[in-house]
């Protein structure tokens, strides 16, 4: 179906280049006439928008009742993995699963390189600025003219220098790392001085944002998802989470607040 017959208003901004603009019009007239037959026709144009939020959203839709024939295509996007060229180069640099980056950034964004979050985190990955400066530093990006949001390249590039950082300080404990990348290292650390040497889901219970403990498991319900749809192997966690040996890294991240 043209974007045209969708909403006009969205076709007319598209046709002037201004794929934001097009992507809220066409957000607008998402209403009742967005039946489930057509679903696949809205989600095609918001992803040609660059409106992965609202292509994501409107797979999500129904998606525990889709029949045999919509199930495939709809669960993958809901779950997509865009970037994959350069998500599977700055992974593998690092040694940890793409789908980890994948994980993160549906959870944090819907993967939408516009997103600011209430406390200033930014672009596609959410790193608040001080986070995105240590990283960018590391990886040797360019500085962000003022007021600019990372492009998604420049944020899934950081995001992986980021994650990598987070694992090498957690000896490679993956719900730590990803409670560091929602809480902030140093909040991981007084964690596990406090409860270390639990069970991995006491210890996740045990966090004192609750936040925190809703991110874990939704980034870890999208990392099975995203091992199931792909054909990859499921993430492996820790049935415990050990004290760190007194070799303990010095987080170099700031700790970012718990809307990270």
């Amino acid at each position: 179906v043209p974007l045209a017959d969708l909403s006009p208003h969205a076709d007319f901004w598209a046709q002037m280049g201004l794929y934001r603009e097009a992507s809220r019009a066409l957000r607008d007239a998402e209403d009742d006439r967005a039946t489930r037959s057509d679903t696949q026709d809205w989600i095609i144009h918001y992803t040609a928008l660059d409106a992965p939020q609202h292509a994501i959203r409107r797979a999500s839709i129904g998606l525990q009742w889709a029949n045999r024939d919509d199930a495939p295509w709809r669960a993958h996007s809901a779950y997509p993995r865009p970037y994959q060229a350069l998500v599977q180069r700055e992974t593998a640099r690092h040694d940890m699963p793409a789908n980890l980056v994948y994980a993160i950034a549906r959870k944090e964004s819907l993967f939408d390189p516009h997103a600011v979050s209430s406390v200033g985190a930014m672009g596609m990955m959410q790193m608040m600025p001080a986070t995105w400066e240590t990283n960018r530093r590391r990886a040797g990006l360019p500085e962000l003219p003022p007021g600019a949001l990372p492009g998604p390249e420049d944020s899934i590039i950081a995001g992986a220098f980021e994650l990598a950082h987070l694992l090498t300080t957690f000896q490679g404990a993956l719900p730590l790392a990803i409670m560091g990348y929602n809480a902030g290292p140093a909040a991981v650390h007084r964690w596990l001085d406090r409860s270390g040497d639990l069970p991995t889901d006491l210890f996740v219970e045990k966090a004192s944002f609750v936040q925190t403990r809703n991110y874990v498991r939704r980034v870890y319900q999208n990392l099975v998802r995203y091992a199931q749809l792909y054909g990859d192997p499921l993430p492996v966690l820790p049935t415990r989470i050990a004290r760190l040996s007194p070799r303990r890294t010095t987080p170099a991240s700031p700790a970012a607040p718990a809307g990270q």
